[in-house]
C-alpha cells in the first residue's frame, strides 16, 4: 500500500503521474473531469479567480465498482500552459480489512497521511522536479498499528469535551442559534431515512468544523458517529471532502450518503454557495429562525445543557 500522485503542476507541460493506475484513481478522475465542466459553467468569466482561490480538500471517497476507497489531498492547480485540474495525492484502501464500526475512524487513522500530504501538494506545486516529491511520498508514516491509540484519543476527546466547549469551538458563542439551526436540520433530514436505501439519497451535509487542527480530525469522526447514530446505521460508508485550516477561514465537512453527482464539485470551489444537492446545516433556514420556531427544536434542553460531555450528549440523542 504506497501513495500515490495525479494531476496537473505549473512546472510542467503534461499530466503527471506516480503510482496512480487503479481503476478507482481512475474512477475519481472520471468524477473531477465532470466537476471541472459544470464548475467552468458556472462560474464563466470568474472561473479561472473561483477555481485559483479555492480551498484545498482531505477527501475519502468509496469506490462504487469496488471494495476500496480512495483517501487523499487534492490542492487546485495548473499546467504550464494554465490548463486548470487539480493536483491529488492518494492513497488506495480495502474495506474489507475494516470492520463496519471502524470506518469511522479513518480520518483519525490516517491523519499522519492526510497532514503529510497536505505538505507533498503544496510542495510539488511550487517544484519543477518531481525526485524530492517521490522520496517523501514514499517516506509516508502508514503503520495503522497505532489504531488503538487514535481510538482511545477520540474517547478522550468525547469524554473530556463538553457541549459549550465544542459549540464555542465551533460558533465561538455556545449560545448562537446555529446550533438549534443545525440540529433541527440534521434531524429532519436523517431521521426519515432510517430504514431506507441510502444509495438513493442524493443530498449531501455540510458541517461546521474546528479551525483548531487537533480538533478537526476529532470532529470528522464525530460528525460521522452522530450520523450513524440517529440513521440507527452502523455499517454505511460516507463519502467525505473536508478542508484544511487556514487564516481567519471557517472548516467544513461535507458528507454525502452515496458517491455525489459532479456538479456539487461547484460549491467545493467556492463554499458557501447554495447548491440543490447540499444542505448547509448550520445556515440554511437561518433567516426564518424565530423564537417559537426554536422553542420547537428536538431535545433543545440537551442542546442547551453546556456540561455535558460529547460522549454523554451522543448517548441520549
Amino acid at each position: 500500500m504506497t501513495p500515490g500522485y495525479f494531476g496537473k503542476l505549473p512546472g510542467f507541460d503534461d499530466f503527471v503521474r506516480y503510482n496512480s493506475s487503479s481503476a478507482e484513481v481512475a474512477e475519481f478522475d472520471q468524477w473531477l473531469q465532470e466537476g471541472l465542466y459544470f464548475a467552468k459553467d458556472h462560474f464563466k468569466q470568474e472561473w479561472g479567480t473561483a477555481y485559483r482561490v479555492s480551498p484545498k480538500y482531505n477527501f475519502l471517497f468509496p469506490s462504487e465498482n469496488s471494495k476500496r476507497m480512495l483517501l487523499g489531498v487534492f490542492r487546485p492547480s495548473f499546467d504550464q500552459t494554465e490548463r486548470e485540474y487539480p493536483f491529488i495525492v492518494s492513497l488506495n484502501v480495502d474495506r474489507e480489512v475494516l470492520q463496519d464500526s471502524e470506518q469511522i475512524w479513518l480520518p483519525l487513522l490516517y491523519t499522519q497521511f492526510f497532514q503529510e500530504a497536505q505538505e507533498i501538494v503544496d510542495r510539488a506545486f511550487n517544484s519543477e522536479e518531481m525526485n524530492g516529491v517521490v522520496e517523501r511520498l514514499e517516506s509516508i508514516d502508514l503503520d495503522t498499528n497505532r489504531q488503538d491509540s487514535w481510538f482511545h484519543r477520540f474517547q478522550e476527546y468525547l469524554e473530556t469535551t463538553t457541549l459549550e466547549d465544542w459549540f464555542t469551538q465551533l460558533f465561538g458563542n455556545f449560545y448562537d442559534i446555529r446550533k438549534y439551526l443545525l440540529y433541527k436540520n440534521l434531524t429532519d433530514i436523517i431521521l426519515p431515512l432510517r430504514g431506507q436505501d441510502l444509495g438513493r439519497i442524493s443530498l449531501g451535509l455540510r458541517f461546521p468544523l474546528s479551525a483548531e487542527i487537533n480538533a478537526l480530525y476529532n470532529d470528522v469522526s464525530l460528525w460521522i458517529q452522530m450520523t450513524r447514530h440517529l440513521l440507527r446505521n452502523e455499517t454505511f460508508v460516507p463519502t467525505l471532502f473536508w478542508t484544511f485550516p487556514g487564516k481567519n477561514e471557517q472548516n467544513f465537512l461535507f458528507l454525502f450518503f452515496r458517491q455525489p453527482r459532479s456538479s456539487v464539485f461547484v460549491p467545493l470551489i467556492q463554499n458557501p454557495l447554495q447548491h440543490d444537492h447540499i444542505c448547509q446545516l448550520e445556515t440554511d433556514g437561518l433567516a426564518g429562525l424565530t423564537e417559537n420556531a426554536k422553542n420547537a427544536v428536538q431535545n433543545r434542553p440537551l442542546l442547551e445543557n453546556g456540561n455535558l460531555f460529547l460522549k454523554d450528549f451522543l448517548s441520549q440523542l
